[in-house]
């Protein structure tokens, strides 16, 4: 498959660039012998994944393809969340557990979602919308039948698409929508601002929620994602232009993006130099010492929680790869050159 090949030529790479007498080495031909279809003792170790998202981070975010993501539903009745909490409360449901199909009859929203998940209540609304819930507790993010089921009756960006759902009974529908999925934003070229992108069907961030709290909407921090890119592409819609990002990588959002931002500044964001540090002084600490509270970029100010600031002494570590990085990017004369002279020539 095109999955495997694509495993072999990295591996391969991998193989190429690494030197002979490391552990690794051994460790990445077992890996293409065992792949090969060859029975051979492969010990693979389980490494953090923050390291892989950092090295995609540097090796991405300066081509610029870099967005933030954020739920129209921290502003209440934006996107219909309002409407669509109230209809899950009184059906018993929660809100992670439940989607909503605009413009679908019942019976045929229900027939789509039974045949890829156990439907625990459904309900028609005013407009026409129906909404479907399963079981399942209080979650932050979206449960994995619902995932599968917005996945796989959306690939042609928000066109009907023509899904099995009882025997041989097929049924063209369009993808159920949450209210709380993610907007993207991407920055533009001059730092100017900020423009709405989309996230392809194929990427999970597609199917990324965030379920607000109370107490997000009074946060001066409220909750973002941020994710870097290896490219993107134009694609029309009702006659409408809109940029569809592909290749995409989710950085960590754990300590409310500190160290996303980290990633993107040793990744020498932003291009334009446009960054302002809003910073105050950290108290029972040595002279100079100061902590970084919020980030203004792209004409937006990006707040850091209280409990997980970027000190001073992260920028220092910043900027000490950054000089590892551009020196290691310094062209350095071989040795064999210099002015070469033919014998017997003048």
């Amino acid at each position: 498959t095109q999955f495997t090949e694509k495993l072999v030529e990295i591996v391969e790479s991998l193989i190429r660039i690494t030197p002979a007498s490391s552990e690794s080495t051994a460790q990445l031909s077992s890996m293409l012998q065992r792949i090969a279809g060859k029975k051979t003792a492969l010990h693979l170790h389980w490494s953090n994944p923050q390291r892989l998202t950092a090295l995609l981070a540097w090796a991405l975010a300066p081509l610029g393809f870099l967005a933030v993501g954020q739920t129209p539903a921290l502003y209440g009745s934006a996107g219909g969340y309002n409407s669509f909490a109230k209809v899950v409360r009184k059906n018993g449901g929660s809100v992670a557990n439940a989607i909503c199909w605009p413009r679908v009859a019942s019976t045929v929203a229900q027939e789509v979602a039974e045949r890829y998940c156990r439907v625990q209540w459904s309900s028609e609304g005013a407009d026409g919308e129906t909404y479907i819930g399963i079981n399942g507790e209080e979650r932050d993010d979206m449960a994995e039948p619902l995932d599968f089921l917005c996945r796989i009756c959306g690939p042609f960006n928000g066109k009907e698409t023509s899904v099995p759902t009882l025997g041989p009974r097929r049924q063209c529908i369009r993808p159920p929508r949450h209210p709380c999925r993610l907007n993207w934003y991407m920055p533009r070229r001059d730092g100017a601002g900020l423009m709405e992108v989309q996230v392809g069907w194929k990427s999970q961030a597609e199917t990324l929620i965030h379920v607000p709290r109370p107490r997000d909407r009074t946060a001066s921090c409220r909750p973002k994602r941020l994710l870097v890119a290896s490219g993107g592409e134009y694609h029309t819609t009702g006659g409408r232009w809109s940029i569809v990002l592909r290749g995409i990588t989710l950085l960590p959002a754990e300590d409310g993006g500190r160290s996303a931002f980290l990633q993107l500044l040793a990744a020498g964001l932003p291009r334009e130099g446009k960054f302002v540090a809003l910073v105050a002084p950290i108290p029972q600490s040595f002279a100079g010492d100061f902590e970084v509270r919020a980030l203004r970029l792209w004409r937006r100010t990006f707040f850091l929680p209280q409990k997980d600031p970027i000190t001073s002494r992260d920028l220092l570590s910043v900027n000490k790869f950054r000089s590892s990085l551009d020196q290691l990017q310094q062209r350095r004369a071989h040795r064999l050159a210099g002015a070469w002279q033919v014998i017997g020539s003048d």
